[in-house]
């Protein structure tokens, strides 16, 4: 017997039937419409990448911050990953691409306050002023203090999040 459905009404009726072969097909159930809309409020979602020029280091940073929150199952709630998650994304960029020249400098001074979760993303040079001919510009405590406004001010934002762990329907 060939596999069919039946139309009644609103709803669709499927058939399990018996191949000739005596396997029986898998049809997965079907699921409501609050079954969908809560799998994917599960799900993690993230910003869009930045396409345009993509060799210059800042792009590259952000787009690798972006790879870095996949493979580590970090996301944002549906909704917000292009709102505030691209903030998150933004401020950690801006700090960690103005910090770079001067790590040696900073480990120097037993100034350790990257995270180590996030030493990854410093293994990759991304802001080589002196491979452009640019002299290194010294840390500026102004600009170091509106950095750290900007992250203080993400926290306030709906913050990053593991994938929920509810039992799946």
């Amino acid at each position: 017997m060939p596999q069919c459905c039946e139309l009644n009404g609103k709803w669709v009726l499927y058939i399990l039937s018996i191949n000739d072969d005596g396997a029986s097909s898998s049809i997965s159930t079907p699921r409501s419409a609050v079954q969908f809309l809560m799998a994917s409020s599960r799900k993690l979602h993230l910003p869009k990448e930045m396409g345009c020029n993509a060799g210059r280091g800042d792009i590259r940073l952000y787009n690798d911050i972006i790879h870095f929150m996949s493979n580590n199952s970090l996301g944002f709630h549906a909704g917000v990953e292009q709102t505030s998650g691209k903030q998150i994304v933004s401020a950690l960029q801006k700090v960690l691409f103005y910090i770079e020249p001067h790590l040696t400098t900073l480990n120097g001074r037993k100034a350790n306050f990257i995270p180590t979760y996030f030493q990854p993303l410093l293994n990759t040079v991304y802001n080589n002023p002196i491979a452009h001919h640019h002299a290194v510009k010294p840390l500026e405590k102004s600009k170091l203090d509106n950095l750290s406004q900007i992250l203080f001010d993400c926290l306030s934002l709906p913050c990053l999040s593991p994938p929920n762990s509810s039992p799946s329907s």
